[in-house]
């Protein structure tokens, strides 16, 4: 089931920001996960480019090095072994050269996405915003040290580019052009649904050198197919590992929640891009004010 309860007249809303996004991912550039909410991204107006992995690259991390010629199919048979001994490459399909693939790890894909694809595409003007994922896979906890959409979402966010990483429970990686699943769809609109918030008063969308880590959980069954079910909840990736717990208040604490997974629930951790840790104080009371409209109290 499509989930179209957001998108039927958000859209247009979203669409009047026209922005130059750039998404990426690490489970590979023919997953439907990316494909779905790249062609999302596209309806509501934006000039968006895709760069990603030839294949699967969970779990890598921050690894960032030089595309090696493509000698076996990509991912789901969707680019052929090349005897030009291409690094990488855009699907045939698409004239626009919008859809592309990188022999290489996720952030090696988003580098190339803004050094190689973008100015080409976009005349040499930056991109105002990365989208990663929704990825295959939550990222919480220890989890982020070897995520690569992590990873990506660390390294954009240190080029000085508002960066969302989006994450949902492990659903399994399918082929671009699969008939969604109801998890794909529900997570394809809450990403949607997200960004679109956070683009709500135009720039700044975060502080600087942070990028925001969402999770979504893990849900089974159709309980959460309404956006007045959702809940949206400001959390910390884990209690700070140099002894600071002290966050800006919110809730009536100045302890911000650990991540958890509780019915219809979102997480929202805004990270710091230098450590993959958490947020100072001051930032994340720009992020609460800033999404103080959609943000919930977990319950006690």
């Amino acid at each position: 089931m499509r989930l179209i309860t957001i998108l039927v007249g958000a859209l247009a809303v979203w669409s009047a920001q026209g922005l130059r996004i750039l998404h990426t991912n690490d489970d590979g550039w023919a997953d439907l996960s990316i494909r779905l909410f790249y062609d999302t991204i596209v309806q509501a107006g934006h000039d968006a480019i895709l760069s990603a992995p030839a294949i699967d690259q969970s779990s890598k991390g921050s690894l960032d090095e030089e595309p090696e010629p493509r000698m076996t199919r990509c991912q789901f048979d969707t680019c052929d072994p090349c005897p030009e001994h291409l690094l990488y490459g855009t699907n045939v399909s698409d004239p626009s050269g919008r859809l592309n693939w990188v022999n290489s790890y996720p952030v090696t894909a988003a580098r190339y996405g803004l050094d190689q694809f973008a100015p080409r595409i976009w005349q040499n003007q930056s991109a105002d915003l990365v989208l990663v994922g929704p990825n295959n896979g939550p990222n919480v906890a220890s989890l982020t040290e070897v995520s690569g959409t992590v990873g990506v979402a660390q390294y954009t966010a240190r080029r000085g580019i508002p960066t969302i990483a989006f994450s949902g429970a492990a659903w399994g990686v399918m082929r671009y052009d699969k008939p969604p699943t109801y998890r794909h769809s529900l997570y394809n609109d809450m990403a949607y649904q997200f960004t679109q918030a956070l683009l709500t008063g135009g720039k700044p969308y975060m502080p600087q050198n942070t990028f925001l880590n969402v999770n979504f959980p893990n849900w089974q069954n159709n309980d959460c197919n309404e956006t007045s079910k959702w809940e949206w909840f400001l959390t910390r990736l884990d209690t700070d590992r140099e002894g600071n717990m002290a966050d800006w208040e919110y809730c009536g604490t100045d302890q911000n929640f650990l991540q958890f997974d509780t019915h219809c629930s979102i997480t929202i951790t805004l990270l710091e891009a230098t450590s993959k840790k958490n947020a100072g104080v001051e930032e994340q009371r720009f992020m609460r004010n800033r999404l103080k409209n959609m943000l919930a109290c977990p319950p006690s």
